[in-house]
């Protein structure tokens, strides 16, 4: 069983990630046919092939992410963690959208991601 520190580091550097606008970044932190749910869309996307083309889009459509995370629930025993967080994203039709999420994350026994599910939630602007 991974310690806590495992998972606050894990998701500091997915977070990361995403902000760098780097799809190929953001990927190797995903298992081989890992699932990405996106709510309340009730998008699911399948494989690496699907949630990588779907990253892409969503990242290359951006100026600017930043993801502020303000809690981690962890449960070592399943290794998921609970992400509550404030996103905030530019696009380069110039919208900016601040909105207070969630963001769901299940690993493997390797740490990599077998399904992150993330909440758009409301708009703090």
């Amino acid at each position: 069983m991974r310690e806590r520190s495992f998972y606050e580091q894990t998701v500091a550097a997915y977070m990361a990630a995403v902000d760098s606008l780097d799809p190929d970044a953001v990927m190797e932190f995903f298992g081989e046919d890992p699932i990405l749910v996106i709510e309340p869309a009730g998008l699911v996307l399948r494989g690496r092939g699907e949630v990588r083309g779907a990253l892409a889009h969503l990242l290359s459509d951006s100026v600017g992410m930043r993801h502020e995370i303000l809690r981690l629930i962890v449960d070592r025993e399943q290794s998921r963690v609970a992400v509550e967080l404030n996103f905030g994203n530019t696009t380069k039709a110039g919208v900016t959208t601040v909105l207070h999420d969630s963001t769901h994350i299940h690993l493997d026994a390797d740490g990599r991601f077998t399904k992150v599910q993330f909440w758009l939630g409301h708009d703090l602007g």
